[in-house]
């Protein structure tokens, strides 16, 4: 163990004699015969220092960025497979350094690549539109964040095995047509291929866990969703207009805000069980979208998640499931059909607005219906259910122009806002066992209707 220390000492000596002496490592790195692996152990993040020259950049120019770094322990031993919810903490490349020549940007280092704070933090900044090919030597462990942002001469990259991390908006405007991640890849930062307008086709690392980055890649068609992934984050697909086929895996359990917006040529998707939140506006505009199961595991829709599908044709929402939040299926012009469990409680403000129902069975476990609920389903004529309906908001069935039948089987129904405006074909309003309601408050509630008769249990005082 002395020897080992004092071995370990005498290479730090020397390589900080060679420091002082002002040496500096070659331009082009050769394979080095020391043996590099990686350790599963989590570190400490090495506080990163930028060296950044304030003349400008010329291509032929090199810049050397310097890290404080551990050393690192080496094992041979297999790593376990892991599983990253978060970025994780690599050692930093201490020996990191660029060079930028004929479009050709080559990266050298055994590490991690700084982070950058944005585009115009990158050393190449002003070069960033001469890049044509990158070219990595080392073991580079982390593609820092933006480093080749807005590089929109760089076609195609291949990313080494040595990779681990691709940092946020890494690749962001470029314009590369397809993209290949390895196995080595365990964590892809948020908008990592943002905005790449033409790609088309991605294959992705079967260790990421999570899926953050292709928001605005507006020709993507194919991406594989590996088995591994558990989380789809807020805006991961956000405007991928024609992506067209894709499998969410068993073991997913949340897709995040926004996720699948206006992803127009998704014609259906499959909500594994495991999936137990779905974020608002997560499919929202997904217009060619034509069916819907979705399963109990997941407890309640926010605001707009389905809102314009406008080919949905019918959904179905499995048993466990209890809240339908505002707007969730608002606009879905061609929704007919929706089966509801009676595990629901709550439907609420605008939730089917606008859609193409043609008839309504409220579940018995439903208490709320919300303002706006129905408003404007032009097709529905007839409303019934409703054992435990306690309030029903303003418009709740506002503009349902063909609706005839309205019955509310509730003995616990206790308000009813202005609910019918501009219903002229509905005569009648039935709710036999309602002993909690007023006549004025009854004359409120249908103002505005062709309702002339009230069929209650009997009336409040």
């Amino acid at each position: 163990m002395k020897k080992f220390l004092a071995s370990v000492l005498s290479i730090t000596i020397v390589m900080s004699l060679a420091a002082c002496n002002g040496k500096q490592p070659e331009q082009t790195t050769s394979s080095s015969s020391e043996t590099t692996t990686q350790v599963t152990e989590t570190t400490e993040t090495v506080t990163e220092t930028t060296a950044e020259t304030t003349s400008g950049t010329t291509e032929a120019e090199t810049t050397t960025e310097t890290t404080a770094a551990e050393t690192t322990t080496e094992t041979s031993a297999a790593a376990p497979k892991v599983v990253n919810l978060t970025e994780p903490k690599l050692d930093a490349a201490k020996d990191f350094k660029w060079s930028l020549k004929n479009g050709v940007l080559t990266l050298s280092g055994n590490g991690a690549m700084p982070n950058y704070k944005s585009e115009t933090k990158i050393p190449w900044y002003k070069n960033r539109k001469k890049i044509t090919k990158v070219v990595f030597n080392g073991n580079i462990t982390r593609i820092g964040a933006y480093a080749f942002a807005d590089c929109t001469k760089l076609k195609s990259i291949t990313i080494p095995d040595s990779v681990q991390v691709i940092g946020e908006m890494a690749f962001m405007w470029c314009e590369f047509t397809e993209i290949t991640v390895p196995d080595s890849v365990t964590f892809i930062g948020d908008g990592a291929f943002g905005g790449c307008e033409k790609l088309v086709s991605v294959k992705l690392s079967e260790n990421i866990a999570v899926i953050n980055c292709f928001n605005d890649c507006s020709k993507l068609t194919t991406v594989n969703i590996p088995e591994g992934v558990k989380i789809i984050e807020d805006l991961a697909f956000q405007g991928c207009t024609k992506l067209n086929g894709i499998t969410l895996p068993d073991g997913l359990t949340k897709i995040g805000e926004a996720a699948f917006e206006n992803c127009k040529s998704l014609t259906k998707i499959n909500i594994p069980d495991s999936v137990t939140k779905i974020g608002e506006m997560a499919f929202r505009g997904c217009t060619k979208m034509t069916e819907l199961v979705i399963p109990g595991s997941i407890k309640s829709l926010g605001y707009d998640t389905f809102e314009g599908c406008s080919s949905l044709t019918s959904v179905t929402i499995n048993e466990g499931f209890t809240t339908i939040g505002q707007s969730v299926f608002s606009e879905c012009a061609k929704l007919k059909s929706v089966t509801l469990p009676n595990s629901l409680k709550k439907i609420g403000q605008g939730a089917f607005s606008f859609t193409g129902l043609t008839s309504l069975s409220i579940p018995d476990g439903v208490t709320a219906i919300g303002t706006d609920a129905f408003i404007g389903c032009k097709s529905l004529t007839t409303v019934s259910g409703g054992a435990k309906v306690e309030t029903i908001g303003s418009n709740a069935f506002s503009e349902c122009k063909k609706l005839t039948s309205f019955t509310i089987t509730s003995s616990a129904l206790k308000s009813i806002g202005k609910a019918f405006d501009e219903n002229k074909n509905l005569k009648t309003l039935n709710l036999p066992n309602a002993t909690k309601l007023t006549k004025d408050g009854m004359k409120k509630a249908t103002k505005g209707s062709g309702v002339k008769t009230i069929k209650v249990k009997s009336w409040a005082k």
